[in-house]
């Protein structure tokens, strides 16, 4: 992969497309791709992880999803592909305001930070400091 690479982990289609219109507008030099949900994620990372040059820079994870959750996704990815998380900066973003999410996003260090969507200029620019 040449360009830098931002995966989007989210159920909601719309704020995929969105948010891959609004990371262009503020990254052009990126690639974006969406999987509907953690385990489809988990799939791509185990297939590309004997290749970190296939890893995406940056992922931006959804909590609330159907199949796994965004919870699972982390603690499945921290056990089975730990180098993974060597080479993206993982971001969680969610509505979610729940104090008890912003609590328990501190018991992953793999995390740089907790967004709450939507997302605004600040954060899609801040994605690569």
């Amino acid at each position: 992969m040449s360009n830098r690479v931002i995966c989007i982990i989210d159920d909601d289609k719309i704020y995929q497309f969105a948010s891959s219109k609004l990371l262009k507008k503020y990254h052009s030099d990126i690639d974006v791709i969406c999987f509907d949900d953690g385990m489809n994620g988990l799939d791509f990372l185990r297939e590309n992880a004997s290749n970190l040059a296939n890893i995406p820079d940056v992922l931006l994870l959804d909590i609330n999803m159907p199949v796994i959750d965004g919870w699972t996704f982390l603690d499945i990815l921290m056990k089975e592909i730990p180098a993974v998380t060597e080479k993206m900066r993982i971001y969680i973003v969610s509505s979610s305001i729940d104090t008890r999410d912003l609590e328990k996003v501190k018991e992953y260090d793999i995390v740089k930070e907790y967004l709450v969507k939507p997302l605004n200029s600040d954060d899609y620019n801040g994605l690569f400091d």
